[in-house]
């Protein structure tokens, strides 16, 4: 073999070698089961956790936490007045939930669990047990559960009032200063519940996918000054989620342990929409940080050092790349999906 036909068959070889290697990076990223806003994949727990507001149970080491940061009404808000993750478990008969609350002014004014209660700081839980998604404002085809300091779940009934729904969420709350930890225990019924029956929660297994999203009031002056969800919401009305199902995120039940991603990356990033075919939004980058994206081959597509929070990929061709995030605390990469 010659100098030149050896030089030809080592370079072929090396691209070879380094396409196998970023296709295998990249299905790595998107095979491990991290929890997003907009698909939460939920563990097993083999030992239920206790309902204390403790949240030291083992079960929860298994589940990743995802933010609550997307303001949908009202005021901004700062990191001093309100921030939120969430994680979840699930059993067969049971779903789990831990939410940690920061919220400067605890509130609750309304004597009258039934009456203003959307005014009220609570937690509220949308819940749609087959993912069918649309409309559920007036029957039990999904439900928006607010879910008041006093452990109150209110949801609107077929009547269109306003009821409470005890015997669905069981839940309890510790708070430290500015920190609630809630822990919530809930029930999962199909479409056909009957309010203030002897309804049977579904069984719940590996694979189920459900509707789901978690939202927060927040009341600093009386009524709710600011109403913040897990899930981004592109469309102008974001306050859709207790009337249309559609609007709701994937919560999928998984055997495995879930990949959880560091404190700081799991905080940090937030990158949507993702697929696209437009234009990318990084939340949580730090200063200095730089954005680099790459084709399968490990091929430097385009480098973003300034105004990276949002950025055009009109360019890119439809298929998959490796959204490279350098500051520093490191180096990550994430999966992005040009449609």
């Amino acid at each position: 073999m010659t100098k030149i036909h050896l030089f030809s068959f080592l370079f072929m070889k090396s691209i070879v070698l380094t396409t196998i290697f970023w296709i295998l990076a990249c299905l790595s990223l998107i095979a491990q089961p991290i929890s997003t806003t907009e698909l939460y994949k939920a563990p097993f727990a083999s030992t239920a956790p206790i309902i204390d507001g403790v949240a030291d149970d083992i079960s929860w080491q298994d589940a990743s936490w995802v933010s609550i940061d997307n303001l949908y009404l009202g005021a901004a808000y700062t990191a001093s007045d309100f921030s939120g993750r969430y994680k979840m478990v699930w059993t067969a008969s049971k779903l789990y939930l831990l939410a940690e609350i920061t919220d400067d002014v605890l509130r609750d004014d309304h004597p009258n669990p039934l009456t203003n209660y959307w005014d009220d700081d609570c937690v509220e839980i949308f819940l749609d047990e087959d993912k069918s998604g649309g409309f559920h404002q007036t029957n039990y085809n999904a439900f928006a559960y607010h879910v008041s300091l006093s452990y109150d779940p209110v949801d609107g009934g077929t009547d269109g009032a306003p009821h409470l729904f005890s015997n669905d969420i069981f839940t309890r709350r510790v708070t430290t200063g500015q920190v609630s930890v809630w822990e919530f225990e809930i029930n999962v019924y199909a479409d056909t519940y009957v309010y203030a029956a002897n309804n049977i929660a579904v069984n719940l297994y590996e694979g189920k996918t459900l509707g789901f999203n978690l939202a927060y009031c927040d009341n600093d002056t009386g009524v709710r000054d600011s109403f913040i969800g897990s899930r981004f919401e592109l469309n102008a009305d974001k306050d859709r989620g207790y009337i249309n199902a559609d609007v709701f995120a994937t919560l999928e039940l998984v055997a495995a342990i879930v990949t959880t991603t560091s404190p700081s990356a799991e905080e940090s990033f937030n990158m949507y929409p993702n697929p696209t075919n437009d234009i990318v939004s990084i939340k949580g980058l730090l200063p200095n940080s730089r954005v680099t994206i790459y084709d399968l081959s490990g091929r430097s597509l385009k480098t973003i050092s300034e105004n990276i929070s949002s950025f055009s990929i009109e360019e890119l061709v439809h298929g998959m790349y490796v959204v490279e995030i350098k500051d520093q605390t490191g180096t990550k990469k994430l999966p992005l999906m040009v449609q």
